[in-house]
């Protein structure tokens, strides 16, 4: 959220909170319930949190304050009075607490600070629904059934009330209310009222008694309002409103009014609704707190994106993650290049010189190591102004320590020459930083910064051609990297759902709508050509928030920059194209065009692009200089087919290598124009074989891959490329029509950031927007989620026929993307249709025999069985004729399958057995995966096997919702009388069979799946084993490293144990991944260690840590829990380091993504066990805070034993140690010190998840 404040005092000038909120700041959708009916009773009406961040609450059934200072899950302190259903509350900032007493006594009671006695201060009419102290220290009151607010000024004796809005009787006038509830005085004393039975907030200016609506009512432009309650201010004024039979809370913003929460205005008790909400409080952080009446709770939804904090009441800390950082640097510390930026201007000015730029420190150093061998760079004198600019800041943020104000004042004016002297940096450390800073900032300069095109060329000149390779990389790691426009990365199998929903239809944006686009925060913009207008939705409106009026004529397409600047097409008539700067309403013109710009783009280089298609040209103009005057950048003028000439261009795109890409519609084709280049190459359509056909394509996009996707108008399709090339995507029969799953005309398109895609669907006049569905990139195939309910119609519809697929059809495949494959055993061919087509493609393959399976791969190989006659599996590789023989069989395989290893199955359906092999290892020869050969029913045998399928995990991972929860009253799975004391390892294998190891007995204790007493005891020559794994086939795997320093392997179903891997010492975790790869984490070594298991030597190697206890990046101090995902990134809890440390597949430098350097996710105190879920999602056994705490999209929380007090009740733990998921979401923890394994059961599991039911979307829950 790249807006800054300043601050200048620490003196209050307000009584409550009111946070300095960006006009783009969200909040997540789903919020916590800080306080349940438990503590806050039914019907709790009253929340307030003061400006020191501890929550107040009113408990109307038992009439007390409970009170929750700051950080705290459970109640600290409850105050008894002689109170009456108190309905609100209000604290001032010296800790005098303010309490509704009207109902039954007529008062408003007060608490002076650390008092648990109450005096009366104010004599009311009946209960007071809003209580208000403001910095005058006059207290006010709703009395909703008397239809009037009153205040008392607190500094004199006497308790009468005098009335300061309304008359006393209900009315809708200016100088009426009708039973107002919240109420909010800002800085000037202006009060606002919740006016709820007149649906109107209303504003009475000091010393006034009749009222300014201000939302809601009579007054336009603002939101409709349902019976409001609570109200608050932000630092900005804005207003935020408990709108509570709407079921929601609103605020307001420069742009205007939106829904916040609860959005859908339906009452609900899922963590995305509310039900009656009263009052609301802001913390001092944003985070929001909402009294959720009918649903007894506190609700507190987080902000998505929070405010830098200043470090000192004097300092200024710009926190700008974004390229906006070096924008912000360039004005601020060379004024005379000030012009060459003027969205700066946007920003207010700092009070110079009292500013630093801070980086990340870390990525600084990794820049270091990254460009070291890099030389200083001879640059010409402009060249070397601007990143001396650039530099500084960069050279005080990692070089210098933090300095005070004075230190900084006098370092930022000092030339570089003197200010490395002063700093004492030994001259090849400072060559060394400057090196990498001066390459680094002069690659960002050419791509980032709006540069003159005098500076452009002396920069290019000294660009080293290496770092413009690690530039993306580079530019991540410090969070500069950005485009101007959503391109969300997808993944070769990405599909979205076929049916779209429509977003907005001619009501909004009228008849023959054209022009659509989704800004970098999701706001959705569209031109009206009806009515000239820019229609405006921000991020999860569903109505319109604000409508742009200028001068326009049937404007056809627009664009927002990433600060909110909207540039629209004015051409038809007025020649030109217009833009709206941020929050203002006013357009100004800033181009010249020859005709209508039925597209239009601005790139990363501040260059606005406009496609004027009767013309036959693109034109652009630099957006930093006045000049109008645009110039040809594509085409000549003249309509053509030639590389060098457009034909009725009409799309647009610049990526950020300043590629133009044209969509070339009356010759069918896209064109892509390298930068300064007028010769077009073609991409797509026309004479491109291998692309796809295109007719008249109109707009276009690129994804974060750089692929395709466009708009075939009069195909009335949208399509879209990928590594397997072209493929259709929406309305893939080609025929218009209104169904969700029809387009008619389709004019543009625009992703959001989610990778949804909205579609101006021209010629039905709407805005279709296409939920994406799924995006695995480890998978070739579909795995949908179904819901528990999930049912299918028990009348199939018969697909191809017989004419087409011949007689006895085998095998079907229907991979990522929807095109299903099927083998035509008769002809020997693979019959192949993409998704939504009835039309097949017939392949044929030379030397192919009654062919029975096949399997694509992710990269869209086909592997087809080819053993009936030559005993063999073929590869094809994609999109050509290329065989090549895999695999040697004895036989057909009647089922084929490659999994996530590259490993290949093939089921010998005659031979009883399934075999394998590994591909790309220079061996075609398989070997058996499963049965002995002969038909039969035990364990180790198979009869006609068939079908195959391989998991891609070795342990549950259970899909988890973001607002799962657990009972937080565990049952004991087992104690000390079968798992004996101390007991530390606990595992759950895929097939639920619970594992523990007795360190008493030296046993592992086996449980089958829903029993509850031993299945199994397995006795070996162990020696205090601390952990265990159990492997799919059910090998376990067990610790044996304390005396024999190694670890231990019980084959399945067998009662001996043998050697499989050496340790250093004891295993305190063990892990086997998805390679077959054996890891024990070494704790006393300090190391985590692993050997490949399919090979016979014992020895191990270090995979992490050094072997010394530290804690850098690459070592170790007590490594406990491990854990390796899909993609073998190893996962390690570093327990003295009270962090959780990620080590990349081949990496030895592990990244902190829990506890310790790791901001914004948890505090840990020794972490123990860890395990993932099936998004990737960690969670702990924070073993010294005798606590489970796990992850999520919304960041960490506490999951059980919150109260970090160690104990024995069913709620609490005592140094847990290690944890383990069932595949039903339950999870086995090893409570060590209370001699138990506690079951922690799931209670809830509600996504929300979305499905198709007759066309329409619908969800699970």
């Amino acid at each position: 959220m790249n807006c800054i404040t300043y601050l200048t005092t620490n003196i209050y000038n307000t009584t409550t909170n009111q946070p300095n909120l960006c006009s783009s700041a969200t909040w997540y959708t789903n919020a916590t319930t800080f306080a349940n009916s438990s503590t806050i009773g039914i019907n709790s009406t009253g929340v307030f949190v003061s400006v020191n961040n501890t929550l107040y609450v009113v408990n109307q059934q038992t009439n007390k304050v409970i009170v929750w200072y700051n950080g705290s899950i459970n109640p600290d302190q409850i105050i008894s009075g002689n109170l009456s259903r108190p309905f609100d509350l209000f604290t001032t900032p010296i800790g005098d607490i303010y309490v509704d007493n009207g109902l039954s006594y007529s008062r408003v009671d007060k608490f002076s600070f650390n008092s648990s006695i109450n005096t009366s201060v104010m004599s009311v009419p009946n209960q007071c629904n809003g209580i208000f102290v403001d910095i005058s220290n006059t207290l006010y009151c709703s009395a909703s059934n008397s239809h009037q607010v009153v205040k008392k000024w607190l500094n004199d004796n006497v308790l009468t009330s005098t009335m300061v809005a309304g008359t006393g009787t209900a009315g809708s006038t200016a100088t009426t209310l009708n039973k107002p509830i919240g109420i909010f005085v800002d800085a000037q004393v202006n009060l606002y009222v919740a006016d709820s039975l007149n649906n109107r907030v209303q504003m009475f200016a000091v010393g006034q008694s009749t009222g300014i609506t201000v939302a809601g009512a009579s007054a336009s432009g603002t939101i409709t309002l349902n019976n409001p309650y609570g109200i608050t201010l932000d630092g900005n004024g804005y207003l935020f409103i408990a709108d509570c039979y709407n079921h929601r809370i609103v605020g307001s913003g420069p742009n205007g009014f939106r829904c916040l929460f609860g959005c859908t205005t339906i009452a609900g008790s899922s963590s995305s609704q509310l039900n009656y909400p009263t009052s609301l409080s802001f913390d001092s952080y944003g985070n929001l707190y909402v009294a959720d009446r009918s649903n007894n709770r506190q609700y507190r939804p987080p902000p998505a994106l929070l405010l830098p904090q200043a470090a000192a009441p004097q300092v200024v800390v710009l926190l700008l993650p974004q390229a906006a950082a070096l924008q912000v640097a360039l004005p601020l510390l060379l004024p005379q290049v000030a012009a060459a930026a003027p969205q700066v201007a946007l920003l207010p000015p700092p009070p110079p010189p009292l500013v630093r730029l801070l980086l990340p420190r870390a990525a600084a150093a990794a820049l270091q190591v990254a460009l070291l061998p890099l030389p200083l760079l001879p640059l010409p004198p402009p060249a070397t102004a601007l990143l001396v600019a650039l530099l500084l800041p960069l050279l005080l943020a990692v070089l210098l320590p933090p300095v005070k104000v004075p230190q900084a004042a006098l370092l930022l004016q000092l030339p570089p020459v003197v200010l490395l002297a002063l700093v004492k940096v030994p001259q090849a450390a400072v060559r060394r930083v400057v090196a990498v800073l001066q390459v680094v900032l002069l690659q960002v300069a050419l791509l980032l910064l709006p540069l003159p095109p005098p500076l452009v060329e002396p920069l290019q000149a000294a660009a080293v051609p290496q770092v413009a390779l690690l530039l993306p990389v580079i530019l991540q790691q410090v969070g500069l990297l950005h485009v101007n426009l959503n391109q969300p990365s997808f993944c070769p199998s990405i599909t979205w759902y076929t049916d779209a929903i429509t977003f907005a239809n001619s009501s909004t944006v009228g008849t023959y709508v054209y022009g659509v686009f989704v800004s970098t925060n999701n706001t959705i913009y569209v031109a009206n050509q009806q009515t000239n207008q820019v229609i405006v939705w921000y991020d999860g409106s569903i109505n319109p928030d604000k409508i742009l009026s200028g001068s326009l004529s049937s404007p056809f397409d627009l664009f927002v920059t990433p600060v909110g600047d909207i540039y629209v097409d004015n051409g038809l008539t007025n020649r030109r194209v217009d833009k709206f700067s941020f929050n203002s309403s006013i357009s100004t013109s800033v181009m010249s065009v020859p005709y209508t710009c039925v597209g239009i783009f601005v790139d990363i280089s501040n260059t606005l692009y406009c496609s004027t298609f009767t013309a036959h040209q693109v034109v652009k103009k630099w957006l930093n200089s006045s000049v109008l005057t645009s110039t040809i950048v594509a085409g000549n003028g003249t309509a053509g087919s030639t590389a060098a000439t457009l034909n009725t261009p009409i799309g647009i795109f610049v990526d950020v290598k300043i590629n133009l890409y044209v969509a070339d519609s009356a010759n069918n084709r896209i064109q892509m124009f390298p930068v300064g280049q007028l010769t077009g190459i073609t991409l797509a359509g026309a004479s491109v074989p291998g692309t796809i056909t295109l007719n008249q394509p109109n707009g276009i996009t690129l994804d974060g891959n750089g692929y395709l996707f466009i708009v075939d108008c009069y195909n009335n399709r949208i399509v879209g490329s990928g590594p397997y090339g072209f493929r259709c995507l929406f309305g893939c029969t080609t025929i218009y029509g209104s169904a969700p799953s029809q387009l008619y005309l389709p004019g543009t398109l625009s992703f959001d950031s989610y990778g949804n895609l909205f579609v101006a669907d021209r010629f039905n006049y709407r805005v279709q927007k296409f939920i994406l569905a799924s995006n695995s990139c480890s998978l070739s195939y579909n795995q949908p989620t179904f819901c528990s309910n999930a049912s299918w119609s028990v009348n199939a519809v018969t697909f191809p026929s017989s004419t087409t697929i011949g007689s006895l059809p085998y095998g079907i495949f229907v991979d990522g993307i929807n095109t299903v494959y099927v083998p035509n055993r008769a002809t020997s061919a693979i019959l192949s249709w993409p998704q939504g087509s009835n039309t097949s493609t017939s392949n044929s393959y030379s030397n192919l025999s009654n062919p029975y399976s096949l399997f694509m791969s992710i990269t869209g190989d086909i592997y087809i069985d080819n053993g009936y006659l030559y005993g063999r599996v073929d590869k094809y590789t994609f999109n050509t004729s290329n065989r090549v023989t895999v695999m040697n069989v004895n036989g057909s395989c009647f089922g084929l399958f490659i999994d996530i290893n590259n490993n290949l199955y093939c089921s010998l359906k005659n031979l009883h057995q399934v075999v394998k092999v590994l591909l790309n290892n220079g061996t075609t020869i398989p070997t058996i995966a499963a049965g002995n050969g002969s038909a039969g029913s035990l364990s180790n045998m198979l009869n006609s096997p068939q079908g195959i399928y391989v998991d891609n995990t070795t342990t549950n991972q259970p899909n988890l919702c973001s607002s799962a929860t657990w009972y937080i009253n565990a049952t004991t799975f087992a104690n000390s009388s079968t798992i004996g004391i101390n007991s530390t390892g606990v595992f759950v294998s895929v097939n639920n069979t619970v594992y523990v190891a007795n360190q008493q007995t030296n046993k592992v204790i086996v449980w089958y799946n829903g029993s509850i007493n031993p299945d199994q005891i397995l006795s070996g020559n162990l020696s205090r084993p601390f952990d265990l794994f159990t492997t799919p086939i059910g090998d376990i795997y067990v610790d044996n490293g304390l005396s024999y320093s190694r670890v231990d392997k019980f084959s399945f179903n067998s009662s001996i144990s043998t050697s499989v891997m050496s340790v250093p010492n004891q295993c305190n975790s063990i892990f086997v991944d998805i390679s077959n790869t054996l890891y024990c984490s070494a704790s006393n070594s300090h190391q985590v260690v692993k050997k490949w298991l399919s090979d016979s030597v014992l020895t191990s190697t270090m995979v992490a840590g050094t072997g010394t206890a530290g804690l850098t990046a690459t070592t170790l101090n007590k490594p406990i829990g491990i854990f390796v995902d899909a993609q073998v990134n190893l996962y390690v809890a570093d327990s003295l380091n009270n962090r959780v440390q990620m080590f990349a597949v081949g990496q030895s430098t592990g990244t902190t993504v829990a506890g310790a350097s790791a901001s914004g996710t948890i505090t840990l105190n020794n972490p123990y066990g860890i395990t993932l879920d099936a998004n990737g999602y960690l969670f702990i056994a924070d073993c010294y805070n005798h606590r489970i705490v796990g992850s999520g999209p919304n960041g960490f929380r506490c999951l059980f034993g919150c109260t970090t007090i160690a104990g024995s009740s069913s709620s609490q733990l005592n140094y847990p140690t290690s944890l383990s998921f069932d595949s039903y979401g339950n999870l086995y923890v090893a409570d060590r010190s209370n001699n138990r394994v506690q079951k922690l059961i799931l209670a809830s599991n509600s996504c929300g998840k979305l499905f198709l039911y007759n066309g329409t979307l619908r969800s699970c829950s």
